[in-house]
């Protein structure tokens, strides 16, 4: 996995996923209730799922995004799915999950009520 040079105003685009690679959000605060999660991202190469999960690798699973590729090349798409209920200060784990040759590009995630 790979961090592409970003910017304050531009930020970064974590790129070079494969599959069973994972980044972790360290406490996040779910002082509100989050109903959606959401991701734009790019994918190649084959279809895969993006893991959502709570605290470790193997935590609790809060919601799965399945994903096939948008087109040819980078082509971002904007993906969502629901989220099962989280309190307080957790950690964020995302695990991708996919075909052997599939490549995400995560540009950035959301919280949504």
């Amino acid at each position: 996995m790979d961090i592409n040079t970003g910017s304050p105003e531009k930020g970064f685009v974590l790129s070079g996923i494969g599959d069973g690679d994972w980044v972790r959000f360290a406490h996040v605060n779910f002082s509100e209730r989050y109903r959606v999660f959401e991701a734009i991202l790019s994918l190649t190469g084959g279809a895969g799922e993006l893991e959502i999960r709570a605290d470790k690798l193997n935590g609790k699973l809060l919601g799965v995004i399945p994903i096939k590729p948008a087109g040819k090349g980078d082509v971002y798409q904007s993906l969502s799915c629901d989220l099962k209920k989280v309190k307080g200060n957790s950690d964020i784990v995302l695990r991708f999950r996919g075909d052997s040759k599939a490549e995400l590009k995560l540009d950035w995630i959301k919280f949504s009520k």
